[in-house]
């Protein structure tokens, strides 16, 4: 099924992410996120690339959106804070997504 605007609905998952694995909430939110129009790749080889880098970069229409997913209670390291400072200092935009709510506005559904 599509939505007005001609992409494909998203099934929304009902689970809270409070119970879940960090790695299961990123999946379903990629999922979700490349269902609603949006190109995003993981950092393969984090061994190559300088410590702090998020592990999704997500593009949508000129939109670069830097993605980090974190546990409920998970914190970011040093390096991530450093490099999230950095980016939004320079205008960019880096997000931690907890939540359905931290990435819903992407996604084009409210929580």
């Amino acid at each position: 099924m599509r939505t007005a605007r001609g992409l494909p609905e998203i099934r929304w998952p009902t689970l809270p992410t409070t119970d879940r694995l960090e790695r299961e909430f990123a999946a379903e939110a990629i999922e979700a996120l490349r269902a609603a129009g949006w190109y995003c790749r993981q950092v393969e080889n984090q061994k190559r690339i300088e410590p702090g880098f998020p592990d999704w970069v997500c593009i949508r229409r000129g939109r670069v959106v830097f993605l980090e997913f974190k546990a409920q209670r998970g914190t970011q390291r040093k390096a991530q804070v450093e490099f999230m400072n950095e980016v939004r200092a320079h205008g960019g935009e880096y997000r931690v997504a907890r939540a359905w709510a931290d990435v819903a506005d992407m996604i084009g559904r409210g929580v």
